[in-house]
């Protein structure tokens, strides 16, 4: 739960750019004190950021890339689940256990409710 929505200090980790924006314009109508956000496109990213940082708030795709495409670095590769590495991070991590965290995925049969038996599901309403 959040308890101070004056200053949010928010992550957000999808790598599809309409997504984020709609994510960001969202956040951005629903909290009126001051928004930080941070953004990471990738696994690596998220998981270096993560190393250094806390947050008030994390809004994770289900399906990220390994990395940030980069020369040299090789070709990122899909990770169906690089968000339950994402989650994982902030759970085990010392300040980060109690983030609030919002897991995107267009895929319904992903199960995520092991990861401490609470599972929350809201559709759009355009889908079913």
């Amino acid at each position: 739960m959040l308890l101070n929505t004056d200053h949010v200090r928010c992550l957000i980790v999808e790598d599809d750019a309409f997504k984020l924006e709609g994510v960001r314009a969202y956040l951005n109508s629903v909290f009126t004190g001051t928004l930080e956000i941070s953004v990471c496109q990738a696994l690596a990213s998220a998981t270096a950021l993560l190393g250094s940082q806390t947050f008030d708030l994390a809004i994770i795709d289900m399906s990220i890339h390994s990395h940030e495409p980069q020369a040299g670095s090789g070709s990122p590769f899909p990770l169906s689940s690089g968000g339950l590495d994402v989650l994982f991070t902030i759970v085990y991590s010392e300040n980060g256990a109690n983030t609030p965290c919002i897991i995107l995925t267009q895929y319904p049969d992903i199960e995520i409710e092991s990861l401490g038996g609470f599972k929350s599901e809201v559709q759009h309403p355009g889908f079913q």
